[in-house]
């Protein structure tokens, strides 16, 4: 009917009369393959540890993804409660990637998300898809001189308090460096000018015919974005702000929530994480494992599946290599799809689940050949005596640094971590979520630090919960500096107070994660990573999606974009007509 009547007023009245009912109907026609779907009931004790089995996997699936991190759970969402049956297959034993958490000694540990910023902007994208609206803690007590601290940056023995809000970070760092109050209000113009960028990222929605196009239109829509992306934070920074040591400690301190250090990271990240960050951190109410319960009943309301504790072998191809058709699982099942997403990054997905012979001939080929793993992290989890009330921790994060040469302390300590200068981050997960009464009598801390896979590489052969003695006395050692050199020096009253303390390892990360060298955050954040045009949600190979953190950036914020971004991909949203409208994915979920 409404074709009839367009067909009619173009015949009648010219394309561009009919112009403002073409607008009206793109902008409100429902998502592409849009169906109601019948709601319905499931009885599943734990849905974040459902077992895999054949019997327990839908049938006519649309989609099958591969990983349950928070991008593989919001694409799993968000094309649930648009119709779509989807089947989300995790390796390890628990859902959620490093949302999850975990038990030991009556301790309830968090696994990766110690701070987030910016939870408007996320819960516009997490509440369509959750049975509640995520709740989050302000980082930061309110009634100190220095309220609101979310970061402290400590260089050897001097130490920046960094407090919600661009004017009192701005503020602070002209009272610390009156002298360069000048260059102080240019690094900030310098943030809010590159972040505002966002044609590239746009641009990785669309899979263009000729990749000359996507060039060109990228070189034309995206040259200040390519510019910064192609330098590293350390160079912007020394050539633009600043030649003062002091500042660039401070202003360069957070470089750990990036995984890459300020001479190999890209400005764009960098720029990233410091204006994530500007109106504050927040943590999850009762921890990041409460977002991916709410999220996964979506899943399983519309018919689909999370299943745990068996990891995908190898995607399924035609017969000519060039078309999805499923997945083999770990124990020899087949499990076919319309579809199949990846949220297990592009290293994991291209070199462990496809075979070389098909790989070889893919541009992606490329990234493969020169992937450079990234650096990893140690942690040191850990249980304490009494109540919170008792101990008084901090809300506030510590990043502390034993100088100010950040690549060269890190090129040392990962060469000798027995015995080299040791960087560290310190937070106490629980005091972070105090209203939490599970939290009052059983608070935690993590004190972690970043160091190579390759550290640990003579162990890797070894069985994840019984390697040898060398190995345990290796960690040991390393978390015993966290210990003595880090935590005690800023809260040595907690000498006494430790109960139980648990170690993870770059092979910890490897083992649960899945990831090839115990990395968290995908790819590392270098210029070549931000300049790399392969790296979108649509592939090579015919109905082979991906999403999380390698499509946009590292992180929980990071993955979550990625997951928006290849959602848009898939259904179709982004267009000229959909700019012009103002029509969006998030508009039309909210009206279902």
């Amino acid at each position: 009917m409404i074709l009839n009547i367009l067909i009619y007023y173009f015949l009648k009245y010219g394309f561009i009369l009919s112009l403002p009912i073409l607008f009206y109907y793109i902008y409100n026609r429902k998502p592409k393959s849009y169906k109601q779907t019948k709601i319905v009931d499931y009885n599943i004790k734990d849905i974040q540890r459902d077992g895999f089995s054949m019997k327990k996997v839908p049938k006519d699936l649309d989609y099958i993804i591969i990983g349950s991190g928070i991008a593989g759970l919001v694409t799993a969402a968000f094309l649930s409660k648009i119709g779509k049956k989807v089947l989300v297959l995790e390796q390890h034993y628990v859902a959620g990637g490093c949302c999850h958490t975990f038990n030991e000694h009556g301790y309830d540990f968090d696994t990766g998300i110690h701070y987030v910023g910016n939870v408007q902007k996320l819960n516009k994208i997490l509440d369509p898809i959750s049975l509640k609206t995520p709740e989050w803690t302000k980082l930061g007590s309110t009634n100190s001189d220095l309220s609101e601290v979310y970061d402290e940056i400590v260089v050897k023995d001097k130490s920046f308090c960094i407090r919600t809000g661009e004017e009192n970070f701005k503020g602070d760092l002209i009272n610390r460096f009156p002298e360069e109050e000048e260059n102080i209000h240019t690094y900030f113009k310098l943030l809010k000018k590159v972040n505002s960028y966002k044609f590239y990222f746009i641009l990785k929605i669309y899979n263009f015919r000729f990749n000359f196009v996507k060039r060109f239109l990228t070189s034309f829509l995206c040259k200040d974005y390519l510019y910064y992306a192609n330098k590293t934070a350390y160079d912007v920074l020394t050539e633009n702000i600043t030649q003062n040591k002091a500042l660039l400690a401070i202003l360069l301190g957070q470089f750990g929530d990036g995984g890459c250090t300020p001479k190999k990271m890209s400005f764009t990240m960098y720029s990233g994480i410091v204006n994530h960050y500007l109106e504050g951190g927040y943590y999850p109410h009762k921890g990041p494992s409460e977002i991916i319960k709410n999220i996964i009943p979506t899943i399983l309301k519309h018919g689909g599946r999370v299943l745990v504790r068996k990891g995908v072998k190898n995607i399924v191809l035609d017969e000519n290599k060039k078309k999805a058709l499923g997945v083999k699982m770990e124990n020899g099942n087949i499990i076919y799809s319309k579809n199949v997403i990846s949220s297990i990054g592009f290293i994991n997905t291209f070199d462990k689940l496809l075979e070389r012979d098909v790989v070889k001939n893919l541009k992606i080929n490329s990234l493969i050949k020169n992937y450079k793993p990234p650096i990893s992290y140690f942690y040191s989890f850990i249980g304490l005596k009494h109540s919170l009330d008792t101990i008084g921790l901090t809300t506030r994060n510590i990043w502390g640094y034993p100088h100010c040469n950040y690549d060269k302390m890190m090129e040392d300590f990962c060469k000798d971590p027995l015995n080299a200068p040791i960087p560290y981050f310190i937070a106490f997960p629980s005091a972070k979520d105090a209203n939490n009464e599970s939290n009052k009598y059983k608070p935690t801390a993590v004190v972690l630090t970043m160091i190579n896979y390759e550290n640990f590489m003579e162990w890797k052969d070894e069985k994840c919960t019984n390697r040898s003695e060398t190995y345990k006395e290796f960690k040991q050692k390393i978390s015993d500096r966290l210990l003595n050199e880090c935590l005690f020096k800023h809260y040595p009253e907690l000498k006494d107070k430790i109960e139980y303390i648990t170690i993870g390892t770059p092979l910890t990360n490897s083992f649960y994660l899945g990831s090839p060298n115990g990395e968290c955050l995908g790819l590392d954040h270098t210029t070549d990573r931000f300049t790399n045009d392969l790296l979108t949600p649509y592939t090579e190979i015919e109905n082979l999606y991906m999403t999380g953190q390698d499509i946009c950036t590292g992180g929980f914020s990071g993955a979550i974009n990625g997951s928006f971004i290849c959602l848009n991909h898939i259904l179709g949203y982004g267009s000229i007509f959909d700019i012009l409208t103002g029509r969006d994915l998030l508009k039309d979920i909210n009206k279902i």
